[in-house]
């Protein structure tokens, strides 16, 4: 939903937790060809770059649409998720504070579903992480916690 860019974070969680017990609900009462039916098409979706799920899909709502189809093994498009966490999370911010908490939660899905390499390819000049998380109009501190979130378990060649 394009409005929930504007929702805070406690109305995005309950807003996805609603739709995945919706979802859970009608799987549950669905036969199990029509669970794994569904599960292999968003497993499809998800993989795939022109998928809607990367343009109509909130990205804060990704762990949880990923936990729907049975977890960490599904391939995500890294690259396309990434554009679209800089588009919804690290593009924005009218002042410090909202462009922190977007950056905290960009920080946070970073890390939570593995993108650091998507974020900042190998053999890519640009220095994305550094350049996005090390912000230049947050204070010194901030920054330093950023980048120590968004390092913290990543790649050491990163």
């Amino acid at each position: 939903d394009p409005s929930s860019r504007y929702w805070t974070p406690q109305q995005l969680h309950w807003w996805a937790g609603s739709m995945v017990q919706l979802i859970k609900f009608v799987l549950e009462n669905s036969s199990p060809s029509e669970q794994e039916s569904w599960k292999d098409n968003a497993r499809r979706q998800l993989a795939d770059e022109d998928s809607e799920y990367y343009t109509r899909v909130d990205v804060r709502a990704w762990p949880q649409l990923r936990n729907l189809v049975d977890g960490t093994d599904t391939q995500l498009h890294g690259g396309a998720l990434c554009r679209r966490i800089r588009v919804q999370l690290c593009a924005h911010g009218s002042g410090p504070f909202e462009k922190l908490a977007d950056l905290e939660q960009a920080a946070k899905l970073l890390k939570e579903l593995q993108l650091y390499r998507d974020f900042n390819p190998e053999g890519s000049t640009d220095h994305e992480i550094y350049q996005t998380f090390g912000d230049r109009s947050l204070n010194l501190e901030k920054r330093s916690e950023l980048m120590e979130q968004v390092l913290m378990d990543a790649p050491r060649r990163l």
